[in-house]
């Protein structure tokens, strides 16, 4: 089986169509159920696993009965699980190998723990085995997979699993990961509501978010009054109020990470091993009593209800969404997110990852800033000042090389090269005007004709029109200066010609004369 074929719900109920509180209540159900039938049905080696997790209606940790495991005869080790597989499922078991490591080391550093080691998981094929696994899965086929956190034990109804989206399956990973992280973490005494609510909230499902707001606002239009810290974190109350206690557990996680951030609840997790009353561990760790954390928490509900669910503090960790965004050209969004993660892993003391992450929203801000001087130079040659494009491109341009972001200063240093065209030919049309001033008309005319022609191109309607009127006036000189040659060789032959006469008459003036001179030589 494929890893794409292979979508592991995080123990969710199957239906995305049922209503939050149904899904809740539907899970408050099977709960009882898992009571009568424990002590009743199963053999002495069945153990109830810790919790029942709502997940949609899912249930997370439920009875389960390991004899059956003897029948599983193949088995691939990682760093720190055990995956046991029947035959034909190597590829599944591949899968999980592939992902399995990485999720158990970021879940263990959220919470500031080592990698939890020595874990199993164990992958039910058919319908038959995992119901012999786990008995109350033959009621509900919503039951998918669980978790035994006092065991570091894991198992996924593969058959079941299937049919569901891919995206669940990381989310349920996760889920099952965090719980057994926070019982190691805190020597078993996190209480419920404080697990389940960490678990959820890790899970880093926007689907799960809705569904929480969806649940609390149905029970507030129902007048259903929320639970008190106390009870939320008591056993029996959390199972009486499951349709309500699993959304409100989640709200309050949000809560602390949100206001306070994951360090100190990373810190409060770890107290717990030695301060088992968690009233106690939350005073000394947030130096406020429960009552106070509460009536903040209340104040904080509105607003993560109308959209404070949209954010969810710990996808900042991972920083590869941050990178895809910069990959992407969306630089703004990438130093932002940046700046989410080196937040969460400075309030972490995780001094590398937040120098990374510092350094990774410096490159988004210097990217950010060619970006903008890139738009400033596109938006100057639309608006045909050249210079101004010209400057703004190359500078955006060098920023980008310096970034190694080739394609995009590769856009830029097009635009730098259209608006050096359009500087020339600027510089042409003035060039034009002085050789007309000096009545150039040949070179004013080759250089209006070169500027225009740019011009044109670049769509600049304006000088186009401006080369045009040059053109028409060089043309009109021109004619006039043909006009006035053509005027003067007029003049010139008329000046010839009327020479010429006076010439002639003059010179028949002098033969006229001569005779009477011959004849008369001396009239003394």
């Amino acid at each position: 089986m494929a890893p794409s074929q292979i979508p592991v719900a995080h123990l969710t109920h199957t239906s995305r169509s049922i209503r939050p509180i149904t899904r809740f209540l539907a899970l408050f159900l099977m709960l009882l159920l898992s009571l009568r039938v424990a002590s009743s049905l199963f053999s002495p080696v069945t153990v109830l696993a810790s919790t029942l997790a709502a997940n949609n209606g899912t249930v997370r940790s439920a009875p389960t009965n390991n004899s059956q495991l003897a029948t599983r005869n193949s088995q691939l080790t990682t760093r720190y699980f055990t995956i046991y597989y029947p035959e034909g499922e190597e590829k599944t078991a591949t899968w999980y190998a592939g992902f399995a490591d990485d999720i158990d080391e970021q879940v263990s550093d959220l919470l500031g723990s080592q990698p939890i080691s020595g874990m199993t998981l164990h992958i039910y094929a058919t319908e038959e085995e995992y119901n012999r696994a786990v008995p109350m899965s033959e009621f509900h086929p919503g039951i998918m997979a669980h978790a035994i956190p006092e065991r570091k034990e894991l198992g996924v109804a593969v058959e079941r699993l299937r049919n569901e989206p891919p995206e669940l399956a990381r989310e349920s990973f996760r889920h099952e990961i965090t719980h057994i992280v926070a019982g190691a973490r805190s020597g078993q005494n996190l209480p419920i509501g404080f697990q389940e609510g960490l678990a959820q909230y890790n899970e880093l499902s926007t689907t799960r978010a809705q569904e929480v707001v969806q649940a609390i606002q149905d029970a507030q239009n129902l007048g259903i009054p929320l639970l008190s810290w106390r009870d939320l974190n008591d056993s029996d109350q959390f199972r009486d109020h499951l349709n309500l206690a699993y959304p409100q557990s989640y709200t309050v996680m949000a809560f602390l990470a949100d206001r306070y951030g994951m360090g100190r609840f990373g810190r409060f997790v770890e107290e717990m091993k030695f301060t088992p009353d968690f009233t106690q561990a939350l005073a000394g760790i947030y130096g406020m009593p429960v009552e106070l954390l509460e009536t903040e928490w209340q104040q904080y509900l509105p607003d993560f209800l109308k959209d404070g669910w949209k954010q969810n503090l710990l996808t900042a960790y991972d920083m590869g969404p941050a990178t895809a965004l910069y990959d992407a050209g969306k630089f703004a969004e990438a130093s932002q997110s940046f700046a989410q993660s080196e937040k969460l892993y400075r309030d972490m003391d995780r001094l590398t990852q937040a120098d990374e992450a510092a350094r990774n929203k410096n490159r988004a801000d210097q990217a950010q800033q060619a970006d903008d001087q890139a738009k400033q130079a596109r938006q100057a040659l639309d608006g045909h000042d050249y210079a101004t494009a010209q400057q703004q491109a190359n500078t955006a341009a060098q920023g980008f090389s310096a970034l190694a972001l080739t394609e995009q200063a590769g856009r830029a240093s097009k635009v730098a090269r259209l608006a050096q065209t359009g500087v020339d030919a600027l510089a042409s049309l003035q060039r034009a005007h002085q050789f007309s001033q000096a009545f150039d008309l040949p070179h004013a005319q080759d250089e209006a004709r070169r500027a225009g022609e740019t011009f044109a191109l670049l769509g600049d309607a304006p000088r186009v029109a401006e080369v045009n009127s040059l053109m028409s006036d060089l043309g009109l000189w021109q004619r006039l200066v043909g006009l006035g040659a053509l005027g003067a060789a007029a003049l010139s032959v008329t000046a010839g010609a009327l020479f010429a006469f006076r010439s002639k008459r003059k010179q028949a003036q002098n033969a006229q004369m001569k005779p009477l001179r011959e004849e008369t030589p001396s009239w003394l």
